[in-house]
Formats: structure tokens, C-alpha cells, sequence
């Protein structure tokens, strides 16, 4: 006998209880060596892994605050890094991080999460991005002087499977669409868009003749034509002047970027034309005043009459 419909037990897609990972020591600068050692761990959704300086207290590993250090923390020995510098943490699928009022910064592929003692909002973290707690102390080559950096490494590609879950491919079509659509100027049925009761095809690279989808990188040239930007990476490496492979259409990719070009009098439609006092209609830029050009025929034959007499 069957059981009952609100038996059924239909599959999960719930992403993974837990994310494994690896903090690989890393550096890009000439000269410098990466520091410390590679770390590992496991979190399960909701666990929380800080990042600090060690301080040994009465023989013994002290941590600021209340809290107790636990197994999955990082504790390091570099000056640069604050007692208690940022925290990572793992929820429904993806991995953050976020300052936590550091003095020296917490760094994501570069780019600072908040200023000096200030906490940050969480950010998310994929695989291959770099971290990086405090900054190098100038004037000083000891490793304890030294940034904390570190590439993220994860063990297998559960994460990935959990972020294309949450893909919308109708909705990235739709938006792709209307993207391409508003970057051509010579585009047609701008405003059909937007009554849209159908999902919009699928956009296809004309090199690789594979669709865009969701969680790939792709490139947009200024003739409004859309690739994978692995499709065309190797144009854009060999020249700055980039022709379309399918238009044939040659742009300047370093041209300036500024919008003033955009806004030249007499180009916008929503600016009102010149009409004159006493006419209905605009005149063109190329027409003449019949008024001003007649006298200026008086004026001229006034001058030739004079000459004549003397």
C-alpha cells in the first residue's frame, strides 16, 4: 500500500552541512616569501573560526574577550595582526568573512573591508580568492612584521554545485537581454521589453556557440555584442584596439571612459529646440534669417555705392 501523499519525502537541495577548506600561505610580491603554514578546516553551517594574534599569558595562550579559543580558530604570532582581527564563518552554502575591527585591515583580493577599528559587513568568499590580515611593516624583513596571506583552497566542488542551485537562468536571460538591448543604440523594440510576457532567449557566444549562462565571466564589447571572455581573451591580450568578430567593428578598449561625450548640447532628445520670437517651429542649425541676410545685402551694396563715388 502506498503511503499517504504528505509522506512522500521529496529530495533536498540543501546545500552541504559543512564546507572543508584550506588557508594556503601565499604572496605575489617579488621577493617576499609566503608566511606560516597551511591550514586546515572544517565548519559546519553557523560555526565561526576567528582570526588573531597569539599572546601568551602566564605560559599560557591568551585570548581578548570571553570567549574561549576552540579548535578551528587561527592564532598567529606577526605583530601586525590584531589580537582579535576578523572572523570567518559558513552559511547555507558559502563561506564569509568580515573584519571585526581590526587596526591594520582585513583584505580581500586587495580590497580593504573596513577602515581602522571599524567592523565590516560579511563578505562572501569563492575558491582561488586571497586574504589577507594586516599589512607588512616597513623597514622590518623578520616574518613577525609581516602580513598574514593566504589563498583559499577548497577540497571539492560541493560549493559550486550549492551556487548553481541558486541560479535563475530565465532571469539572467532576461536581464542579459535587456542589457545587450540598451547598449546598442541601433537596437529596436527597446520599450516591448519591458511588457515582457515571454522569457527571453538564450544568448550565445558566436565563437564557442555555447549559451551564457549564470556564474560565468563574460565580456561585452562596445559595439554592444556579448562573448565569454575566454573566448576572446586572447584578442584582448594582443592589442588594446579590438575588433568584433562578428562585425568586424574596431574599438579603442583603453579609450576614456567619461560620460561628458554623452551630454553635448543639441544631442539629448529631452532638450527643448531654439525657436525663435514669433515662429511655431524650430529652425535648423543650417538655416539662414532671411532678415539678417537682407541686410547684410543692403549693407554691402551701401559700402559698393561709396566707392563708387569717391
Amino acid at each position: 500500500m502506498a503511503p499517504p501523499p504528505e509522506a512522500v519525502q521529496m529530495p533536498s537541495d540543501k546545500p552541504p552541512e559543512s564546507m572543508r577548506f584550506q588557508l594556503i600561505p601565499f604572496s605575489d610580491i617579488p621577493g617576499r616569501s609566503a608566511v606560516g603554514e597551511v591550514l586546515e578546516r572544517r565548519l559546519k553551517d553557523g560555526r565561526v573560526m576567528r582570526f588573531g594574534r597569539q599572546v601568551i599569558k602566564d605560559g599560557q595562550p591568551a585570548v581578548k574577550g570571553n570567549k574561549k579559543a576552540t579548535e578551528v580558530d587561527a592564532w598567529f604570532t606577526s605583530k601586525v595582526v590584531s589580537r582579535l582581527h576578523a572572523e570567518m564563518w559558513y552559511k547555507d552554502g558559502t563561506l564569509y568573512i568580515k573584519d571585526i575591527g581590526s587596526s591594520s585591515g582585513t583584505f580581500l583580493n586587495k580590497m580593504r573591508l573596513s577602515p581602522c577599528g571599524k567592523e565590516s559587513r560579511p563578505y562572501p568568499i569563492k575558491e582561488g580568492d586571497v586574504i589577507q590580515l594586516g599589512m607588512d611593516f616597513k623597514g622590518k624583513s623578520e616574518d613577525v612584521y609581516k602580513a598574514m596571506i593566504f589563498r583559499i583552497g577548497f577540497f571539492d566542488q560541493s560549493w559550486v554545485k550549492a551556487q548553481k542551485k541558486k541560479a535563475n537562468p530565465v532571469k539572467f536571460n532576461n536581464a542579459l537581454s535587456d542589457l545587450l538591448a540598451a547598449a546598442n543604440p541601433y537596437a529596436t523594440g527597446n520599450e516591448e521589453q519591458k511588457d515582457r510576457t515571454e522569457p527571453a532567449a538564450e544568448v550565445e557566444c558566436c565563437i564557442c556557440i555555447s549559451a551564457m549562462s549564470p556564474y560565468q565571466a563574460l565580456f561585452i564589447s562596445p559595439c554592444s555584442h556579448c562573448y565569454h571572455f575566454k573566448c576572446v581573451a586572447s584578442l584582448i591580450r594582443q592589442s588594446p584596439m579590438f575588433q568584433c568578430p562578428l562585425c568586424r567593428q574596431v574599438a579603442n578598449l583603453t579609450a576614456s571612459v567619461s560620460t561628458d561625450s554623452l551630454n553635448v548640447p543639441g544631442t539629448n532628445d529631452n532638450e527643448a529646440p531654439d525657436i525663435l520670437p514669433g515662429e511655431t517651429e524650430p529652425r535648423s542649425g543650417l538655416q539662414i534669417d532671411d532678415r539678417s541676410a537682407a541686410t547684410d545685402r543692403g549693407s554691402q551694396s551701401g559700402t559698393k555705392a561709396k566707392h563708387q563715388d569717391l
